[in-house]
């Protein structure tokens, strides 16, 4: 409800993240941009989703892909079935076309988590990660992906390989500095283009700061 409100302070924080991605390469918005954290339950599928809806405003055709086999989310947070999904896609199930489904945002697609698979790491090789995507890519102006938390799983590193851009999502007073900078280090290691920083959850009161202070995002070039 407060993402579909242009006027929330919500929907007004990623209306900033927006602009900031575009203006993280010469030619405007990456193609495909990652999400990832540290640990799960940082936000990282709300500022996923929350970052594509704002850009579908601007009349770009989106989908949302959710690519964290283990923990799917994405359906939840829009009600909707996780029947079929990216699982299916990248066992060869089922086809991309099959799995992308509407949303009640105009311009904006999903192609949820799917069923569990036994093994998650089989299905995101580079190879299958980078099909689906090209196929995407097709009919679709920029791919949003919920990748899988970088520090517990692999699952990540593969996922952020493959888009043009990684945003990174950090809650608010949950992890130590060094399990950021280990996080940060193994994207960077894995060839990721980190473009951002989005802290999430943070209580602007409780900090001592106002409504300006409620969301934080930093833009920052990789060598930096």
């Amino acid at each position: 409800e407060l993402l579909a409100d242009s006027k929330s302070e919500v929907s007004e924080a990623y209306n900033s993240v927006r602009s900031s991605l575009s203006l993280s390469s010469g030619k405007g918005l990456p193609s495909s941009i990652a999400f990832v954290s540290t640990m799960a339950s940082e936000g990282k599928s709300s500022a996923c989703l929350a970052t594509a809806l704002s850009v579908s405003k601007l009349k770009k055709n989106c989908v949302v892909l959710d690519l964290d086999l283990r923990r799917p989310n994405v359906h939840r947070l829009l009600s909707m079935s996780n029947n079929v999904g990216a699982s299916n896609v990248l066992a060869g199930e089922t086809s991309v076309s099959a799995a992308v489904r509407p949303t009640d945002f105009p311009g904006l697609s999903i192609v949820t988590g799917g069923p569990v698979p036994p093994n998650p790491a089989e299905l995101l090789t580079d190879e299958n990660i980078s099909n689906l995507l090209q196929e995407l890519a097709k009919s679709y102006d920029v791919i949003f992906v919920d990748s899988a938390p970088i520090l517990s799983l692999a699952d990540a590193i593969a996922v952020n390989n493959n888009c043009e851009a990684t945003v990174y999502i950090v809650e608010a007073g949950r992890n130590s500095p060094n399990a950021v900078l280990c996080a940060i280090s193994r994207l960077q290691e894995s060839r990721s283009k980190i473009v951002g920083v989005i802290l999430s959850r943070f209580d602007a009161g409780r900090m001592g700061y106002g409504y300006d202070y409620a969301y934080g995002y930093s833009y920052e070039s990789r060598d930096e």
